[in-house]
């Protein structure tokens, strides 16, 4: 699009002249196409029809003489027509050469058809082919081409017209250009005196010639030319006013944007004093920094000190300007000095001192300047100190938080957790946990175990809600302990805490507390298992001090009475024997849980132990029909244990085994390394396991497997297994009880494997 009106003018006008001869030429473009094309199409029919009775006349006597006579008289516009007579097959009797279309003849002529098809590429434009019949028998067809000569002259006239155009264009366009400038002239005078004033030329005038409307407009530019001179020199001396106090906000903005961002006290002090010499054009600068609570000078910042200045008294204009919060001026023999307080509110942060070289007072200018900048410098300075102190306290805050045992997590009222300390992190193993602002929901989801996070999602909540209600604090319902699992046989046991968050009076959250109560929970158990210790040795004790006597003196009537005995009086005897034996062995064991263990650990070869135990219960395994298989790849594996009393507890395990096995089967006794943890470091642990094919034992009986006297069996007496678990006690060993790969249960013992002094 041309810029200037001139151009744009005559674009336009070319533009309509364009686009009003291209109508016209398509028009009767399309008028010649239809005219020609629909001219031969009609010529062709008739001639086609004109030909049907002499061409049936030449496919049914031979005879061609009426068809020369037609062909003779046809008409100039028919005379170039390509006329051919075939029969019903395609073979030519008459006229001009045959012609092939593109798409091939048509397959099927019938009584009065008459198909056009695309010509002959290089002799016709189209072909028609009219149907030859007699009756209702096809007898061929007359196939007539028109020629490509036509298409030629409707192009002839298609050029004729557009060359007709494109000089009817030209000619426009040169009446455009002379109308445009004709009309244009006294604009284009316009278009440079506005230009000229654009570039700051106001003398530009417009020559007026004659009284139209053009003539009016230059007369009102030259007007508004003259008017815009005495206006502009009337700005000129405003804008030279208002210039200065712009330079005295931008500077001002500078400062602020200079301080603005920042809240270090260090960086402030040396900024605002920076600017504030360089624009009060001083060649000595100093802040003097006050205490919090105090009028005491805390810190000094200082730029260019010189000796003169050094030798001036500050501390008593110090005092005065600080007690009277109002901005001094005082002059010495070879400068003037400037004390500046810096407000916050109505509180001085700190006093700023400038000096000139020179007896001349400080400017009404500058003086305004510093008594605005002066509240800001003392606004910033005060920010920096709350900001310093809430800094040192938020890390003073999260210090005692990391060390706290217990896991800290404060949540406000939306549910979303405002941090958390390293205790909770560490309870939770969640190392990597950013919980700051986040929804509890959707940090409890990364912990693992789903139940865990269940319940204490749920306990949470019921907490807040009762918190929320202000319900009265319940003891019981304060707290609550859940198991978490992080593998199989890493269970953590977690008291939860959530307690009212509040300030002052007003309850804005709750504080969710974390304490890993394991070993503590591990502690009650044990003393929980002393004291069962302690009652069952007082009641052992007791037992076997009123049983025992009266035994001896039963079995020695009874041995007394066999004597004489015989017959079935002797096997009454011999049953009762037996039954005071077994009664004796039971107080025995009692006597043996009441006393307190003894262990004499030496070094021991662990298979050689087990290989004395098979020989112990191999008797026992034939008679349940029990195959025993030992795997172990070592022949020596040392351990330091008490080798009698650590027998006695695997023949308790084995014996279990076989007898969890009454209709036969496989006991897998096998030795294996343990890998060393985080928790047993270097020192590498001994796995014995004791695997049978029996019937398993119920989850029910599991935790009260190694309680005194219970037991699943008939005649057992409950003592076997508590008499176990307390021999590896007794070793720092430990139990383990698995499902058995074959049904049945795997009893693992492990100890510690024995390792030299000094290893």
């Amino acid at each position: 699009m041309p810029r200037s009106l001139k151009g744009r003018l005559v674009f336009y006008i070319t533009c309509i002249l364009i686009i009003s001869n291209f109508f016209i030429a398509f028009n009767s473009i399309s008028r010649i196409n239809a005219y020609f094309g629909k001219q031969y199409v009609v010529d062709s029919f008739f001639f086609g029809q004109t030909l049907g009775d002499a061409a049936r006349e030449k496919l049914e006597t031979g005879s061609s003489a009426l068809l020369d006579k037609i062909f003779a008289a046809k008409q100039v516009s028919e005379s170039e027509l390509k006329i051919t007579l075939y029969d019903k097959n395609w073979w030519v009797h008459w006229g001009d050469p045959p012609r092939f279309p593109q798409g091939g003849f048509p397959t099927k002529m019938l009584p009065g058809d008459s198909i056009q098809m695309p010509g002959m590429e290089g002799e016709t434009t189209s072909e028609i082919f009219f149907a030859v019949s007699h009756g209702q028998e096809c007898l061929g067809s007359i196939g007539i081409g028109i020629p490509e000569s036509y298409s030629k002259m409707a192009l002839s006239y298609i050029h004729q017209i557009s060359l007709f155009s494109f000089i009817v264009i030209i000619v426009g366009i040169m009446l455009a250009l002379l109308i445009s400038q004709n009309i244009l002239h006294p604009l284009s005078q316009i278009v440079d005196g506005i230009q000229s004033i654009r570039e700051g030329d106001f003398s530009k005038r417009v020559e007026v010639n004659g009284e139209d409307e053009l003539a009016s407009m230059g007369e009102m530019f030259n007007l508004m030319v003259s008017s815009l001179q005495e206006k502009i020199r009337e700005g000129r001396e405003r804008n030279r006013i208002l210039d200065e106090k712009v330079q005295e906000l931008w500077e001002i903005y500078e400062l602020t944007k200079a301080m603005g961002f920042s809240l270090n006290l260090g960086a402030i002090p040396e900024t605002f004093l920076e600017k504030a010499q360089t624009l009060s054009f001083s060649s000595f600068g100093m802040i003097l920094l006050c205490q919090e609570n105090s009028i005491r000078v805390e810190t000094e910042v200082f730029k260019n000190q010189i000796p003169e200045i050094e030798k001036f008294d500050f501390s008593e204009h110090f005092q005065k300007c600080l007690k009277s919060a109002v901005t001094l001026e005082v002059k010495i023999p070879s400068h003037v000095i400037l004390l500046v307080p810096l407000l916050s509110g109505r509180k001085v942060q700190g006093i700023l001192f400038l000096a000139k070289v020179g007896v001349q007072s400080y400017s009404d200018g500058v003086r305004r300047f510093l008594d605005t900048i002066a509240p800001l410098g003392g606004s910033l300075i005060d920010n920096a100190r709350l900001y310093q102190h809430v800094v040192e306290m938020k890390d003073y805050i999260r210090n005692v938080l990391n060390s706290v045992d217990s896991g800290v997590a404060p949540i406000d009222k939306n549910g979303r957790l405002e941090t958390v300390n390293l205790a909770f992190k560490s309870i939770l193993r969640l190392d990597d946990l950013d919980a700051f602002h986040q929804q509890v929901e959707d940090v409890f989801a990364d912990i693992p175990d789903r139940n865990f996070s269940k319940g204490l999602l749920a306990y949470l909540n019921t907490r807040r809600t009762q918190i929320e209600k202000e319900d009265p604090f319940d003891e019981q319902t304060s707290r609550k302990e859940l198991a978490l699992h992080f593998s199989e046989k890493d269970v953590s046991v977690v008291q939860v805490r959530v307690n009212p968050l509040k300030a002052d009076d007003s309850v804005i959250g709750a504080v969710l507390i974390l304490d890993d109560i394991t070993s503590f929970k591990k502690m009650e158990r044990h003393l929980f298992d002393v004291e069962k210790w302690v009652s069952l040795g007082r009641l052992a004790a007791s037992i076997a001090h009123e049983i025992r006597n009266p035994l001896v003196a039963i079995s020695s009537l009874v041995e007394m009475i066999g004597e004489e005995a015989v017959g079935e009086q002797g096997t009454h005897v011999k049953v009762i024997l037996g039954e005071v034996r077994r009664l004796n062995n039971f107080v025995e064991q009692l006597l043996n849980i009441s006393r307190p263990e003894r262990t004499i650990t030496r070094k021991t070869n662990l298979i050689e132990l087990l290989k004395e135990l098979l020989l112990l219960i191999r008797h026992e395994a034939g008679r349940q029909r029990v195959l025993i298989k030992e795997d172990w790849k070592d022949q020596e594996i040392f351990v330091c244990i008490d080798p009698e009393k650590m027998k006695q507890a695997f023949l308790n395990v084995a014996i279990n085994g076989i007898q969890a096995m009454p209709k036969g089967g496989q006991l897998n006794l096998s030795v294996s390394y343990i890998a060393p943890t985080s928790s047993t470091e270097n020192k590498r642990e001994v796995r014995i396991s004791f695997e049978d094919e029996g019937t398993g034992i119920p989850l029910e009986h599991l935790a009260k497997l190694f309680d005194p006297f219970f037991t699943t069996k008939p005649h057992g007496t409950g003592l076997g297994l508590a008499v176990t678990k307390r021999i590896v006690d007794l070793h720092n060993g430990r139990i383990d009880i698995e499902p058995g790969k074959n049904g049945g249960t795997n009893f693992s013992i492990i100890l510690t494997e024995y390792q030299p002094y000094g290893d």
